[in-house]
């Protein structure tokens, strides 16, 4: 019945991503909109400002957050808190997830 289960999950997710899916994150949507090379360099370096600006403001609203968790908590509970975000900071690296490596880890 796992066995059963699993299999219909895989193929449920298969069937809603679509085998467009895979190209989303490749610029296959540019191809597809006959973007220029130069649309595309310009579109590239457009998203690469936006990412950069989004990665400062995270790190900002961060650093906002556990200045009021401060006010909040104790110094051990930080500290604890601490102690879990550097847990799963060091366990999404060991799994190789790219996204949450440079991240707090919360």
């Amino acid at each position: 019945m796992k066995i059963l289960m699993a299999l219909l999950m895989v193929v449920s997710f298969a069937a809603v991503a679509g085998p467009e899916h895979k190209n989303h994150k490749k610029g296959g949507w540019m191809q597809e909109l006959g973007l220029t090379e130069a649309q595309m360099k310009e579109v590239k370096s457009i998203k690469k400002a936006k990412h950069e600006k989004l990665m400062a403001y995270k790190d900002q609203l961060a650093t906002e957050t556990d200045d009021e968790l401060a006010a909040v908590l104790s110094a051990d509970q930080m500290n604890q808190l601490q102690a879990m975000r550097d847990r799963k900071e060091n366990h999404m690296a060991a799994k190789s997830h790219k996204k949450h490596k440079k991240g707090r880890g919360d």
